[in-house]
């Protein structure tokens, strides 16, 4: 009996070890992941935390992907960056020619004229295309190895708002910030910077001559709350979902203000969603007081 005790007392310790190994890989696994998906914690590999041998191959192959897909950011930014080029470039030569047939053309040639104004709108509006897929494969690439950090949210928000709100005094927009100190979050400061020029573009873009546009940061529970309102004619109900949705536009027919270019194709505001919900966050649309928009984006705090 006490040698079947020991044997079994043995064997316990054994399977007890073997478990605590095997537990301690994948918490090793875990960590990398998640160092990995933050871009903290230095250069990790699966291989290097492996203790277990039958778990190699599989560190191996967590190894190769993480290498294919940091490859495939690499090449998504340079064919996105390579395609606009290589599309621009063709538009830069029409839009140069345009200008010539337009100085050759008689005065009286109304229909002439015309068609000039369609491919001159019809080259712009591809401009704006080739920008605007840019910007989403960009933003898809940004997406896949970003680095998230612990960020004053609060000094952030602060210095771009300061900085438009300079930048916009002659076009009669007024920004006002109401700011909580001390508001931290686990962010990508490209991200939360990539976020508030969407959000007060768009604002600006939909304000009136002497419109307010504000800005406010708090602290609510475990969440940082960011809300930007404008004074603009605002959204329906049952669109207030869909601007965030890629290529979804609504904006009501009219002049151009602020400098705003007269095509958009819905990308702002799918961009800010994107950034906000790998960072954790959400975002939201409702109706302000002064009957504009309010764009309500909430982020986890950091302890």
């Amino acid at each position: 009996v006490r040698i079947a005790l020991v044997i079994y007392g043995t064997m316990a310790v054994i399977v007890f070890m073997m478990f605590f190994s095997i537990w301690s890989s994948l918490q090793r696994f875990q960590n990398v992941a998640r160092n990995i998906r933050t871009r903290s914690g230095g250069e990790s590999s699966f291989a290097e935390q492996n203790k277990i041998p039958e778990l190699a191959g599989v560190a191996l192959d967590f190894d190769r992907l993480v290498l294919t897909l940091r490859e495939s950011e690499n090449a998504i930014r340079q064919t996105a960056e390579e395609n606009a080029h290589a599309l621009k470039a063709p538009l830069a030569v029409i839009s140069q020619s345009i200008e010539g047939i337009r100085r050759a053309l008689p005065a009286e040639d109304t229909r002439g004229r015309r068609g000039i104004e369609l491919i001159e709108q019809s080259v712009e509006r591809l401009d704006s295309l080739v920008s605007a897929a840019r910007r989403i494969d960009e933003t898809l690439a940004g997406l896949m190895n970003p680095k998230l950090e612990r960020t004053d949210l609060s000094a952030l928000v602060g210095d771009i708002c300061t900085g438009y709100a300079e930048s916009r005094e002659s076009e009669d927009i007024v920004i006002k910030i109401a700011i909580a100190p001390g508001v931290f979050v686990n962010a990508n400061e490209d991200m939360i910077e990539t976020v508030m020029e969407n959000l007060l573009e768009n604002a600006i873009s939909f304000s009136p001559s002497g419109g307010t546009i504000k800005v406010s940061l708090r602290a609510e529970s475990g969440d940082a709350v960011l809300t930007v309102t404008d004074e603009g004619p605002g959204v329906p109900e049952e669109n207030r979902d869909r601007i965030f949705e890629r290529y979804f536009s609504d904006r009501p027919a009219g002049p151009e203000k602020h400098g705003a270019r007269s095509n958009h194709f819905g990308v702002g505001l799918w961009v800010v969603r994107r950034n906000l919900e790998f960072m954790g966050g959400t975002v939201a649309a409702g109706p302000s007081a002064a009957g504009g928009l309010a764009v309500t984006a909430r982020i986890p705090r950091s302890a």
